[in-house]
């Protein structure tokens, strides 16, 4: 089970309920994804605005870092409506650049020991397709990952 939570210091949590943000009774949001969805329809700014207006977090939290945290206390950076950053792009940009292609796979191989070499095999006859096939073959989080890191570390 995945939560969003308020994070006033490292171990200091408080959850957020969505069902105050959402105007329904569905308070629980299984999956990483699923949580991904709704936070990507807030800009940081509206995200944390409509929390203090829901008057459901204690206001010293409020200052705190808003991630998503699992029943194992793993953090997740939370995806917001102006998290633009979009792989297929990137990588129809980046196809010839070595070093970012280098970053690419070696984030890719964090996550993942499946399909390195076809994976390397697609970036040297540029084949965007197949290296956007062999990404998105992963599980959600490992993709989420890899769409995090290239957006903030390599495409800059």
């Amino acid at each position: 089970m995945y939560h969003i939570v308020f994070e006033k210091k490292p171990g200091d949590f408080m959850p957020v309920d969505i069902k105050y943000l959402t105007g329904n009774n569905y308070s629980k949001y299984g999956s990483l994804q699923e949580l991904d969805f709704f936070t990507k329809s807030f800009t940081e700014s509206k995200l944390r605005e409509a929390i203090a207006l829901s008057n459901t977090i204690p206001s010293d939290y409020l200052n705190g870092t808003l991630k998503i945290i699992n029943d194992n206390k793993y953090r997740y950076e939370i995806l917001y409506q102006d998290n633009t950053f979009a792989l297929d792009e990137f990588l129809l940009k980046n196809i010839d650049n070595k070093v970012k292609m280098n970053k690419l796979v070696n984030i890719y191989m964090k996550y993942s020991k499946d399909n390195i070499d076809t994976l390397k095999m697609a970036i040297k006859l540029k084949d965007v397709r197949e290296v956007l096939d062999i990404i998105f073959s992963l599980k959600y989080e490992q993709i989420r990952s890899i769409y995090i890191y290239a957006s903030k570390h390599i495409d800059n």
